[in-house]
């Protein structure tokens, strides 16, 4: 029953990182500010502003510091694309919820679980598994409304 109460705790963890992604996501389609990259050929400078760009965005974010620490490595693609930046918040929290459905999977072949445990597993399984399929839909979403735009203009 230890090893599940550890197990358990990572998955809590996993979770509330969800979460959190899930509420960047959110607050990032909400209001995202804009910010003009530096027009010089230096990419210091650029990389610099393609970075404030993303520290601005995630100041909103329920977790900011978090926010940006796990998307200011993608600076260079995102650079000041509010679209870009969408992308790969989808993209990044996808990759975090697939890594917990799969503490939760390993968390389902724990022996010694109760049936009320296996069940509220299963659930936060499927729960994961949906906003899984619900952000996949998000980036299919978002791609077919650019090949629109691409299509008038």
């Amino acid at each position: 029953m230890e090893a599940a109460a550890k197990s358990w705790r990572r998955i809590s963890s996993k979770l509330s990182f969800l979460v959190f992604s899930l509420s960047i996501l959110l607050l990032l389609t909400l209001d995202v500010p804009t910010v003009s990259a530096s027009k010089t050929s230096n990419k210091s400078p650029r990389l610099k502003a393609y970075k404030s760009y993303i520290k601005k965005a995630c100041n909103s974010a329920a977790y900011p510091k978090e926010c940006y620490q796990s998307l200011s490595k993608y600076a260079p693609a995102i650079k000041t694309d509010p679209e870009k930046l969408y992308r790969v918040s989808l993209f990044v929290t996808i990759k975090a919820a697939r890594r917990t459905s799969s503490s939760i999977s390993s968390l389902w072949r724990l022996n010694g679980l109760s049936p009320a445990d296996r069940s509220i597993v299963r659930d936060c399984g499927l729960t994961i598994s949906d906003a899984i399929d619900q952000m996949k839909q998000s980036l299919t979403v978002m791609a077919s409304l650019q090949g629109a735009d691409r299509g008038r203009g």
